[in-house]
C-alpha cells in the first residue's frame, strides 16, 4: 500500500517516495506491476521508528519532543474515529469495493484512494482479483494478448489502461471506451516547503487547479514551534520534523529520502445521508465516481464472453489541469492502447483506421445538478437533477464533444438498459467548462459523447450527488459494453 500520514483532519499521502535504495537496488521495492509500494503499518497506536541518524543527531530531550508530536500527529485513524460507526471504514484499508455496484462501495473506492497513484493501485487489486494480467509498456506484447483475454497497465502510476479481448474478436472490430479522469482539486507539498510564521511551523503548499489567493493564504499549520525542535535543518528543503515523521512511516532514515510527491487531502470518509439515505457526499467525486463506474462496469462485463469487440476504460491523469503531459488525455496513450492491441492481432495500418471508425469513446466526467438556491444558474430547459439519471452533455462550441449521432445511440443504450438520462446545456451567458472529450475527439478521430453523474459543490472539499445515479450509471456503462456494437452494425450514419 502508498503510505499515509494522518494529522489530525489532514493527511498527506505520500504519492511517490524514492530513496537512494531505489537507485542501488532497482525494482525490489516495486510489485509486480511497477507501482512503487511502500509497506504502511497497521492500523494500531503509531510507534517511532528509531533510526541511527536520528539517534545521532538529536539530543534526549528534543528526541522526547518530537515523539510526543509524532503520537500526537500520527494518531491513528480507528483511535480518532473509535466512536463512528460510519467513520471507521478507514482511509487506505483493504477492501472490497466492487460487486453490482452501490453507494457504499463507490465511498470504499474513494476512502482507499486519496491520490491518483491511489486510484490505480486500488483499481489494479481489484482488476488483478478479478483475473486481469499485468502488461508492461515497456516490452513488446506481440503473442501475449489473446481474444478472450483480459489485461491492464498504468503510465506514471497514475493513468491506467484496462481492457478486455472478448472471445469473437478479430481485427479491425469495435472498441467500446469508457475515458474518465484520476486527479481533483488538491494541494500539493512544493519542492521547498520549510516555512514558519509566528510560531508556527508550516509547510508550503502550491494550488493545483485552484482559483484562489495563491501565496498567503493556502499555507497549512503542521505544528508549533519548540525551541530545539528545528535545529539541525540546515539547507534542507524541508522541515526536519516533516522528514522524520515521513521516514518514521516508511520505516527509513531521514537521509535515505531524496524526493517525493506530497498531497494534502481531508480524513473523513465518505457519507449517505438524507431521510432515506439518498444523497452522498465525499471529496474527489469529481472523477473518481466514473472511475469507480467505470471500472465496475469493466469487470462485470469481463465475466461474459459474448463479445465480437474490446472494451476499455481509461482513467487519465492531470485533467483538471489541462490535460497536456505525458499521462493526460492530451498524451499519446489512447492512440498508443488502441495500435497496440489491434497491432498485436494484426499489424496492418489500414485495420487500425478502420477500428477507430468502429468505434466509440464515452467521456465520463460530473455534471452541475441544479442547486434550488442558484437555479438561475441552469438554462431553464436544461435542469439536470439528482437521483434522476446520467447527464448528456452538449455544446456547440465543442467545449463537449457529444454530436446528434452519439446523442442517439446514448439516449438508445439507456433505453435498452432501462435507466434514465437527463440532458445538460449550458446558458449562452455562461462560461462552459469542458472535459477529455473534445481532446481525444480531436486528437484520435473517435466519435465521443460527453455525460456525467449530476452533483452538487463540484471541486469543493467535499461533493454531493444521488447514490441511485451511481447504480444506474453503471448499468449504462454495461450495456454500452455489451451492446454498442451491435446497435451501431444497425444505424446508417
Amino acid at each position: 500500500m502508498l503510505p499515509l500520514i494522518h494529522t489530525r483532519n489532514i493527511n498527506i499521502f505520500v504519492e511517490r517516495f524514492l530513496s537512494e535504495k531505489d537507485f542501488t537496488a532497482a525494482g525490489k521495492d516495486k510489485d509486480d506491476q511497477g507501482i512503487l509500494s511502500v509497506k504502511k503499518k497497521d492500523g494500531g497506536n503509531s510507534t517511532k521508528k528509531k533510526n541511527d541518524n536520528f539517534e545521532a543527531e538529536t539530543t534526549k530531550s528534543t528526541a522526547q519532543s518530537l515523539e510526543e508530536n509524532r503520537n500526537l500527529l500520527l494518531q491513528p485513524q480507528n483511535e480518532m474515529n473509535k466512536n463512528s460507526e460510519e467513520l471507521q471504514r478507514g482511509v487506505g484499508r483493504k477492501k472490497d469495493c466492487t460487486g453490482s455496484g452501490s453507494a457504499d462501495d463507490l465511498l470504499k473506492f474513494i476512502d482507499s484512494s486519496p491520490t491518483p497513484y491511489h486510484v490505480v493501485q486500488t483499481s489494479a487489486e481489484l482488476l488483478k482479483d478479478a483475473g486481469f494480467q499485468y502488461l508492461d509498456e515497456k516490452n513488446s506484447w506481440k503473442g501475449k494478448l489473446t481474444a478472450g483475454g483480459k489485461y491492464f497497465y498504468h503510465r506514471n502510476g497514475s493513468t491506467l489502461v484496462a481492457f478486455t479481448i472478448r472471445q469473437n474478436y478479430q481485427p479491425g472490430n469495435e472498441f467500446k471506451i469508457i475515458g474518465t479522469h484520476t486527479d481533483s482539486p488538491v494541494l500539493k507539498v512544493k519542492p521547498v516547503s520549510k516555512r514558519t510564521a509566528f510560531g508556527y511551523l508550516q509547510t508550503r503548499e502550491e494550488e493545483n487547479a485552484f482559483i484562489v489567493n495563491k501565496e498567503t493564504h493556502l499555507q497549512p499549520i503542521l505544528t508549533q514551534l519548540e525551541g530545539e525542535m528545528n535545529k539541525g535543518d540546515g539547507d534542507s528543503k524541508h522541515s526536519s520534523l516533516l522528514l522524520q515523521l515521513l521516514a518514521g512511516e516508511l520505516g527509513v532514515a531521514v537521509d535515505q529520502i531524496v524526493d517525493m510527491e506530497l498531497t494534502l487531502a481531508d480524513t473523513q470518509p465518505g457519507a449517505t445521508w438524507g431521510p432515506k439515505n439518498e444523497f452522498l457526499s465525499s471529496p474527489r467525486l469529481d472523477n473518481q465516481v466514473h472511475c469507480y463506474t467505470g471500472l465496475t462496469a469493466l469487470l462485470l462485463h469481463g465475466m461474459t464472453n459474448d463479445d465480437t469487440g474490446v472494451s476499455m476504460l481509461v482513467c487519465f491523469d492531470h485533467e483538471e489541469i489541462g490535460s497536456d503531459s505525458a499521462q493526460g488525455a492530451g498524451s499519446p496513450v489512447m492512440n498508443e492502447a488502441i495500435a497496440r492491441v489491434v497491432g498485436s492481432f494484426d499489424p496492418c495500418p489500414e485495420l487500425l483506421k478502420i477500428t477507430i471508425r468502429k468505434s466509440m469513446l464515452i467521456s465520463a466526467d460530473v455534471a452541475h445538478a441544479i442547486h434550488p438556491n442558484y437555479s438561475d444558474k441552469h438554462d431553464k430547459q436544461h435542469q439536470p437533477a439528482m437521483t434522476k439519471g446520467t447527464v448528456i452533455k452538449t455544446n456547440q462550441n465543442q467545449r463537449y464533444a457529444t454530436n446528434a449521432e452519439t446523442g442517439f445511440i446514448l439516449r438508445e443504450l439507456a433505453r435498452r438498459a432501462g435507466v434514465p438520462v437527463q440532458e445538460f446545456v449550458v446558458r449562452n451567458d455562461s462560461a462552459c467548462g469542458s472535459t477529455i472529450g473534445p481532446i481525444l475527439a480531436s486528437g484520435v478521430g473517435l466519435r465521443t459523447v460527453d455525460l456525467g453523474i449530476s452533483s452538487l459543490s463540484m471541486h469543493s472539499i467535499r461533493e454531493t450527488m444521488g447514490c441511485q445515479d451511481v447504480v444506474t450509471n453503471i448499468k449504462l456503462f454495461q450495456q454500452f459494453f455489451k451492446e454498442f456494437g451491435a446497435l451501431d452494425s444497425q444505424c446508417d450514419m
